[in-house]
């Protein structure tokens, strides 16, 4: 069973190592999720993307599209804003 263990470590090490390189996150200061946007504004949801959407039609703010880890590990698409 030890042996398996190992063989199981090493197989999550390989995995993650791989799901890391696919990230595809914005480079660059000042990039926010909608989650952290939310926490920073005190608002809730609809309200913070009616907010983002007005000033992404405005052109006062700049969107990022990507990829990156979720809290269980799986790769997930996400959204990056931040100031122009």
């Amino acid at each position: 069973m030890a042996s398996n263990e190992r063989d199981n470590k090493s197989w999550i090490k390989t995995l993650s190592e791989i799901q890391g390189g696919r990230a595809n996150q914005p480079s660059g200061d000042g990039w926010k999720t909608i989650k952290e946007l939310k926490q920073i504004y005190k608002c809730g949801m609809v309200r913070m993307y009616d907010i983002v959407n007005q000033g992404l039609k405005e052109g006062k703010i700049e969107q990022y599209q990507g990829t990156s880890p979720s809290s269980s590990g799986r790769m997930v698409r996400r959204v990056w804003y931040r100031t122009k």
